[in-house]
């Protein structure tokens, strides 16, 4: 690791296990808001890349972050055939070009994911929106509702989820956050009376898992699960409802936006 004289003091290798028990949600919230509110140049964070072939893909985001001294890039390499991913990460000293840290990104991509959801859905939701309906229940799932309750009371949180062991799970590690848990046997029954809605979970024919006519005024939705254009967890009718649309980045929207004066929205 380069320090501020510029000296070269070796790179700093972090793993899995450096990365989770280093990790703290309020840290990481403060951290993305500040990085979130400075402004970059399109040169900063170019359009990501993506090779692909047979069922795997190599996915490369770039950035360079002034005030933070580094330059960084996320690799992600997956495999649907493999039905798995890597993750990872290298960081650059900005004044010397030294290697800094070269780290194990599993972890970090859950929580940055999750911290970066929480915080959209704490700026655009209402503030007296407590109740969250979770659509799915896997690890990305269980990582947004500690993300979000890090940073906003919640009066109850309600899981679907296709698998009844897998709700039951879902709220048996999710028991130390001291918030109300709930399963539903539908999707259509998580969200009824849910002021927050988690989208967390990926059909397997790329069927929607939220459907518009179930929604209602005043409802904020965080889709999280689709990163391919082929990917969709919302149907139509929920993108026409939206008052506002925030996306990663332009080219995600939809191609025209209907004017409607619903208030509910989506965040990816």
């Amino acid at each position: 690791m380069a320090d501020r004289r510029g000296a070269f003091q070796g790179t700093l290798f972090l793993t899995d296990e450096d990365v989770r028990s280093s990790f703290d949600w309020a840290e990481a919230s403060a951290a993305l808001r500040r990085a979130y509110s400075t402004k970059s140049t399109p040169g900063q964070f170019p359009p990501r890349s993506m090779a692909r072939h047979d069922g795997c893909w190599l996915r490369v985001l770039s950035g360079i972050e002034p005030e933070a001294g580094v330059l960084g890039i996320k690799v992600i390499a997956a495999s649907m055939k493999a039905g798995a991913a890597s993750y990872l990460i290298p960081l650059y000293d900005i004044g010397t070009m030294a290697l800094m840290c070269l780290m194990d990104a599993n972890a970090i991509t859950g929580f940055r994911t999750a911290a970066t959801t929480a915080l959209a859905l704490d700026t655009l939701a209402n503030p007296d929106a407590r109740r969250v309906a979770v659509i799915g229940s896997g690890f990305e799932a269980k990582m947004h509702v500690r993300a979000l309750a890090a940073i906003r009371p919640l009066d109850l949180v309600t899981v679907y989820s296709p698998n009844p062991q897998s709700r039951a799970r879902f709220i048996e590690e999710l028991s130390d956050l001291g918030i109300p848990l709930a399963a539903a046997d539908s999707a259509e029954g998580a969200v009824a009376d849910a002021d927050i809605i988690l989208c967390a979970a990926r059909s397997r024919d790329e069927t929607p898992t939220l459907r518009g006519a179930w929604l209602k005024p005043g409802m904020t939705i965080a889709s999280i699960g689709s990163t391919l254009q082929e990917q969709r967890e919302v149907d139509p009718d929920t993108i026409a409802a939206a008052a506002l649309i925030v996306a990663d980045t332009r080219s995600t929207r939809p191609a025209a936006l209907p004017r409607t004066s619903t208030s509910s929205s989506s965040s990816a």
